[in-house]
């Protein structure tokens, strides 16, 4: 399998968009309770935008790049969802290598 590093892939989710169109990618993590995850996802997506909810204020009680994470838009469940970093297994096909 091919392999991508973290910095790269961080890198990559920062393209939100492409010839005008949002851009999605997959990724393949493992979860709190250590199952494993598939996720087809978008990077800064603002809230409200696909979701059609009113925006509210964070309801994050910590700093999300301190604690090692990212936040991101699940485009299949339609809601947002927070992913540590160091738990990323695969990057739209290709393996992380932290």
């Amino acid at each position: 399998m091919k392999q991508i590093s973290v910095a790269v892939m961080l890198a990559r989710m920062e393209i939100t968009h492409e010839e005008g169109r949002p851009v999605s990618f997959s990724i393949t993590f493992i979860k709190e309770n250590g199952r494993t995850r598939e996720m087809v996802a978008q990077n800064h997506v603002k809230h409200g935008a696909i979701t059609k909810q009113p925006e509210e204020k964070s309801k994050f009680r910590f700093n999300l790049k301190k604690a090692g994470t990212i936040l991101l838009f699940d485009t299949k469940a339609n809601g947002y969802r927070t992913v540590r970093i160091d738990r990323i297994l695969t990057f739209n096909g290709l393996e992380v290598i932290h």
